[in-house]
């Protein structure tokens, strides 16, 4: 994909830093598409991406990529930030799974996520 694809996402607009640790621009950060696979092409069309260092990425057992319950987060969280902007509807069309649901089956409450996703938006409105 062209890199000015990469221009914002909806969890950091356009911080370029490690969204784990905030370690500023380095060269070897990583994009995470929050939605991998079939839906890496969405998941880059509507900012559904993170920059992370590479041991945050897949590098090691804490990586997003090693930590099922650090990806669902992550894909829960996105899923809020992407409803916010747009709506529920065209989340499910575009993706097909409600993941705020899946989280919320597999480990409970939704504090964490809902609560870091306030903390983030309030953060962003006073960067952009």
């Amino acid at each position: 994909m062209a890199k000015a694809l990469y221009n914002g996402n909806l969890l950091q607009g356009n911080i370029i830093e490690c969204f784990f640790t905030k370690d500023p621009i380095q060269e070897d950060l990583c994009i995470h598409h929050i939605f991998r696979g079939a839906l890496r092409d969405k998941a880059t069309k509507y900012g559904c991406w993170i920059w992370l260092r590479p041991d945050w990425h897949n590098q090691t057992n804490y990586s997003v990529h090693n930590d099922r319950k650090l990806e669902l987060k992550l894909q829960a969280m996105c899923q809020i930030a992407f409803e916010d902007k747009y709506d529920h509807e065209l989340f499910m069309k575009e993706f097909h799974t409600d993941f705020i649901e899946r989280y919320r089956r597999m480990y409970g409450s939704l504090f964490c996520v809902y609560n870091e996703w306030k903390i983030r938006r309030r953060w962003l409105a006073n960067v952009d």
